[in-house]
């Protein structure tokens, strides 16, 4: 499951550099996704992972087309991505998308 969002979150980067050259900002302990990368770390498995468990902490039985569970599960992506606007909607559109949840 892991992978499968780390692959489509990938894409989504990828997609969202083209439009906007700066790289996804994920705070990853002490510094932040800059110390992360200064470290020699990839911030992406670890946004992967923290959307993740994330979405498994709030998501809640037939989240799916109920306004308020799919607002709690969009607030919580949008948390991990520390922004709100295009990528967080893409990221939850994946996030809909996956049976798992």
């Amino acid at each position: 499951v892991a992978e499968t969002i780390e692959n489509n979150v990938r894409r989504v980067i990828v997609d969202e550099m083209a439009i906007n050259p700066l790289p996804l900002a994920v705070p990853l302990g002490p510094g932040g996704a800059s110390a992360a990368r200064e470290r020699g770390d990839d911030a992406r498995p670890a946004t992967a992972l923290a959307l993740d468990e994330a979405v498994r902490g709030v998501r809640k039985a037939d989240w799916r087309g109920n306004r308020i569970k799919e607002r709690e599960v969009r607030n919580a992506v949008r948390r991990v991505l520390g922004a709100d606007g295009p990528l967080t909607d893409s990221i939850f559109e994946i996030v809909k998308a996956q049976h798992e949840y």
